[in-house]
């Protein structure tokens, strides 16, 4: 039997749960004869696998984690790039017994993707696909002077043409057309997979509040980047019979100085355990989310996740958001920037009518459904890798 190969060297115990789970259900839908073997640290792996219980084709492996994922020295490339190699090794001897059908690897950063990139061929000549996470974003905003480090970042390696038999797996509507605009050498290397949308954590929608206030909620990490800071000061501003702010998620070191006192819910210092976060979002009416900056290339885990509760969301433009709108319907209200947002919600949001939420509702069960494993599973026989 041949066997699909899910890998997931970078994120820790409690990371990329949903969408890991969410991707395995979909491999299991897409290859029902093939085995799946998901490597992963033994802390990440074992969370997981109690989401699957009885799948038989389901193999989980415990495999130990870069020695310097996620520190400081990770991006310097002689001391990353011993790490990725050793990483290879690791990944080597665990597919020893296995007839390796496809790959993919989830999440990279710039030493894994050239080191798996230069030398997978080296374990199989089976397809490799990187998904792709945040990093590129990442990398967008801030790169070394130093020419050296330049050379091997992430942004200079994406560039870097890939081998006919490898993709880059872009996780939502309107990543793959940024990249190729950006990217020349990634051009015809590009593929998609919209975001799944798990079925187990479905919710029906709220009813429109009647005589109570209107619940807004923040959902993921809490931080500048995401615009909590303007969140909160939308709290500080509107916070009263007509409207409530709730901050559904952990609490980021950079927005420490955000006034919170007006927030009817409060960031948690440890974050929130899967069902407490989902209980939170599903007892709120809609999601804000006031991104400052346009995120080209990263698939939103809070868009997600206000999806899967049946969320209208009060959101920034960008591509992404423009995408699935443009798709699916309008889902919420889609403002051009923060300002527009904040007036929004200043002076309509507490007058949004049901026949409004209707047609948003109705837009986010079609992109429900079409974002199950079974739907996602027939896209994925379309990335066949000549």
């Amino acid at each position: 039997m041949k066997t699909i190969v899910f890998l997931d060297l970078l994120s820790h115990a409690d990371m990329h749960l949903p969408f890991n789970e969410g991707l395995l259900r979909v491999l299991l839908a897409a290859y029902p004869k093939n085995r799946i073997r998901f490597l992963a640290t033994a802390g990440h792996a074992a969370n997981l696998k109690t989401a699957f219980d009885g799948e038989s084709r389901l193999v989980f492996t415990a495999i130990e984690p870069l020695s310097v994922a996620r520190t400081p020295q990770a991006y310097l490339p002689w001391k990353g790039r011993p790490s990725a190699q050793a990483a290879l090794g690791r990944v080597a001897n665990a597919l020893t017994q296995d007839d390796v059908k496809l790959a993919v690897l989830g999440g990279m950063d710039a030493n894994l993707l050239a080191v798996f990139r230069d030398n997978w061929h080296r374990i199989t000549k089976a397809p490799l696909l990187f998904a792709l996470h945040s990093q590129l974003e990442e990398a967008m905003q801030w790169r070394s002077r130093n020419p050296l480090i330049r050379y091997f970042d992430f942004y200079a390696n994406f560039n870097r043409r890939l081998p006919s038999n490898q993709r880059i797996l872009a996780l939502e509507l309107g990543v793959k057309e940024e990249i190729e605009r950006m990217f020349p050498a990634q051009r015809g290397r590009v593929l998609t997979l919209e975001h799944p949308v798990l079925e187990n954590e479905w919710a029906p929608p709220t009813p429109w509040p009647t005589g109570r206030a209107l619940r807004v909620g923040f959902v993921g990490h809490c931080g500048l980047g995401k615009g909590f800071d303007v969140f909160a000061r939308l709290a500080k501003r509107l916070s009263g019979p007509r409207l409530e702010f709730h901050a559904i998620g952990r609490a980021n070191p950079n927005a420490a100085g955000v006034d919170l006192t007006a927030l009817a819910r409060q960031p948690s210092p440890s974050g929130l355990d899967r069902p407490e976060y989902l209980s939170a979002l599903r007892n709120m009416d809609c999601v804000c989310l006031p991104l400052p900056k346009a995120n080209r290339f990263v698939a939103s885990g809070s868009i997600i996740d206000a999806f899967t509760a049946m969320k209208p969301l009060i959101i920034t433009r960008n591509s992404m958001v423009e995408r699935i709108e443009k798709k699916y319907g309008a889902f919420g209200y889609v403002a051009n920037d923060v300002t527009e947002l904040e007036d929004f919600v200043a002076n309509s949001c507490k007058t949004i009518t049901l026949a409004q939420c209707q047609e948003w509702w109705g837009n986010i069960e079609k992109i429900r459904q079409s974002r199950t494993a079974d739907k996602l599973a027939k896209i994925f026989h379309e990335f066949a890798i000549n």
